[in-house]
This record gives structure tokens, sequence and C-alpha cells, in this order.
């Protein structure tokens, strides 16, 4: 949390460029992103701006498969964004179109498999600040929340699988596939050019 602080103040105190707005494509910057302190995924991604106005965005993240006790849980994510900078400086508002999937694997006490995956299409209004400076470095930090406007959920119990478990696993998937969650880009860097 320090260096995001840290990062901000300078971002704060260096002189961007509101008013660049041309790079390799006449009207254009664009380039690629990072980010570093994400939730819910880190992400890579590419972002493009357009006349000092607007801004198009898409990332994609990962988490690889983790094991807590009995759970193995897997994410991923993938978003295109659409941003206004209304005053062609940092700040912008805008909205994400997205896909969240998550992959789950329980252990019964008998050894049994029951494998899960979670998937919700969502829209996400955000807003955030682009810093730009002259050499075209981007560090970004932006807000959302994504609303859920369609799901699916599928479960794959063995036979003999311990019944607690099962409910446990249904409800886990139900949550994760309804849930409406955060959308944090705390450290987000990138290139325009």
């Amino acid at each position: 949390m320090k260096v995001t602080i840290a990062l901000l103040s300078l971002a704060l105190a260096a002189p961007a460029l509101a008013d660049k707005t041309e790079g390799a494509i006449p009207g254009m910057l664009i380039g690629p992103k990072l980010g570093i302190v994400s939730f819910p995924t880190p992400t890579v991604g590419a972002e493009a701006k357009v006349a000092g106005w607007f801004g198009l965005s898409f990332d994609y993240g990962y988490v690889p498969d983790f094991r807590v006790k009995e759970v193995t849980a897997g994410w991923s994510n993938w978003c295109a964004g659409a941003k206004l900078f209304p005053f062609r400086g940092s700040f912008f508002l805008g909205a994400l179109y997205g896909q969240r999937s998550l992959k789950l694997r329980l252990k019964d006490s008998s050894g049994l498999d029951a494998d899960g995956r979670a998937t919700s299409r969502y829209l996400a209004p955000e807003l955030g600040w682009r810093f730009l400076w002259n050499s075209g470095f981007t560090m970004g930090l932006d807000f959302g929340w994504q609303l859920v406007t369609q799901k699916s959920t599928r479960l794959d119990i063995p036979t003999g699988f311990d019944a607690q478990k099962e409910k446990d696993a249904q409800d886990l998937i139900r949550r994760a596939a309804n849930q409406g969650i955060p959308v944090l880009g705390l450290l987000e860097l990138g290139w325009m050019f």
C-alpha cells in the first residue's frame, strides 16, 4: 500500500500531458498495460486514447489453480472497456463489459472429487485516473463494481460424494455466479505511443 501511495504522489507531482493526443497513429495513443496491483486478478492488456477525450481498453487476468484445505480453485477474467475523459486530462468515467470464470474442485473425506464452474457476464461502471508523461509512460488507478447480467453454473458430483459437502459446493458455486464484486486497479502501468 505504501508503494501505491508513493507512486500516486509521484504521479500527481510530475508533469502529465493532458493535451497529448497524437502518437504513432494520427489522433490516437495506443499501447500495452499491466495491472500489477488489481482485483479480482492481475491483468495484461492494451489501451487506446482517441483525441484526448475517449479511451478503449481490453484486459485479461488469470489466477492459476491454488489450494486451500480441501478446495482447489482457479480464476480467469476478461473485459473490454470504454472511457470518457470529460476534462481531457487524467480523470475518466467508464464502463466495462466482461466475463469472469471461477473453477473449483472439492474433495470429500473419502477422496472423491466434485468439479464445478461459475461463469458470469457483467457490466461494470468505473471511474479512475490515467496519468500520462511526455515519454508515453502511463500510470493508472481505477475503481468499479461488476453488476452480473448473465450467469451459468455447472457442478459434477460423483456418486457417493458427501451430502453436506455437495450442499456446500452448490452454495459456493451459486454465490460465485450471482455476486457482484469490486474491480480495483490500484497500480496499472503502461506505455502509450
